[in-house]
């Protein structure tokens, strides 16, 4: 039997739709012919978990909490490389390796999203006097910036990798408040583009919980550092705050970029 009398056979017979169920399931996965284009949200979701956790307000000071509703913080969000400057919805299918989804991407920078997403998440729990993004053009007290390292499908693990910098900076004295990064995976329910995206909103409410409560504990600390070099706190706490002092003064000064030049220009008009 001729090649071309074997496939009419296997057709008919049914034995080659496996194959074909498997290519359609890959090109599924990254992209096929006459696939229209989707575009997926990055949006906190919980996975639908009925125990009602909701993330719970820090537990500080008054005088620590009085301190921070007096503050007013900026939120820039920025891309670690060019992958992740645009829109694209990345995967990976070997270590060291990324590609594009041909037919799924995210409706806004992934950068810019985190950076909103946080600035509300903030704005909303009403612990700052004023929370808002870099390009509002204010002059505040501290800028959070985040930088997105990583936002993938890990294709051989079925999971969604995440991994996100922050440095909290000091806008008056131009100095590193703090800085901390977070890295973490969530499984994929299906192992495409909406499993991805899905993966990484419950990846998002994770990484929310974990940066705003390190911003509302560090920024307390950064304000301590202000009222120490200015004089303002009492007498009997300068003294157990003296090693925090010493160790700012060895904090190299930080590059504002961009979005600090453009914002000390409106101040300054």
């Amino acid at each position: 039997m001729s090649d071309r009398s074997t496939r009419r056979h296997l057709l008919r017979t049914g034995l080659a739709l496996p194959c074909a169920a498997g290519l359609a399931a890959l090109s599924g996965c990254f992209g096929g012919a006459g696939q229209p284009h989707v575009l997926w949200e990055l949006r906190p979701d919980d996975g639908g978990q009925a125990d009602g956790t909701t993330m719970q307000p820090m537990r500080v000071s008054a005088a620590a909490d009085a301190r921070r509703s007096s503050l007013s913080l900026v939120v820039e969000g920025v891309a670690a490389g060019e992958l992740y400057d645009g829109t694209a919805l990345v995967f990976s299918r070997s270590p060291g390796m990324r590609s594009r989804y041909q037919h799924a991407s995210w409706t806004e920078r992934p950068a810019l999203r985190v950076a909103r997403l946080v600035q509300r998440e903030l704005q909303a729990r009403g612990g700052f006097r004023d929370v808002t993004l870099a390009d509002s053009g204010v002059a505040p007290d501290l800028m959070l910036t985040l930088t997105l390292v990583e936002l993938y499908h890990d294709v051989p693990a079925n999971e969604m990798r995440v991994e996100l910098g922050a440095a909290l900076v000091d806008w008056q004295r131009r100095r590193l408040v703090a800085s901390e990064s977070w890295s973490l995976a969530e499984p994929l329910a299906s192992a495409d583009a909406a499993g991805a995206a899905a993966a990484a909103g419950r990846a998002m409410t994770r990484l929310l919980d974990e940066v705003v409560g390190w911003v509302e504990s560090a920024s307390v600390g950064g304000e301590d550092q202000r009222l120490e070099a200015t004089g303002q706190r009492d007498a009997g706490s300068r003294s157990g705050a003296a090693g925090r002092r010493r160790a700012l003064a060895k904090t190299p000064v930080v590059s504002t970029g961009a979005e600090i030049r453009r914002a000390g220009r409106t101040a300054a008009r």
